[in-house]
């Protein structure tokens, strides 16, 4: 579940950071971050769901979802800096 967590968060993080990037902003990115990597999650479990030995697994959903929304914090930081900076 940890590698789960951790590897959800790293790809949210770098979704989020580079959508911000394109321009769409914070909140746009943030949600698409989340839910591209939410989409990701749950296409690795499906995947393993056909795979024999294997099962669809909610708990690992899970660690998706809470490394996601880590992830999209930790984009956040920055990118609410630089906004504030900008606005401020």
């Amino acid at each position: 579940k940890t590698l789960h967590f951790l590897v959800s968060m790293l790809l949210s993080a770098a979704i989020g950071l580079g959508a911000a990037v394109l321009c769409l902003g914070i909140w746009v990115s943030l949600v698409a971050a989340f839910m591209l990597t939410m989409l990701v999650g749950t296409i690795k479990e499906l995947r393993d769901m056909q795979q024999e030995g294997n099962h669809f697994c909610l708990k690992d959903l899970a660690a998706d979802a809470a490394g996601a929304t880590a992830g999209c914090i930790l984009a956040a930081i920055p990118l609410l800096i630089n906004y504030l900076i900008k606005c401020g």
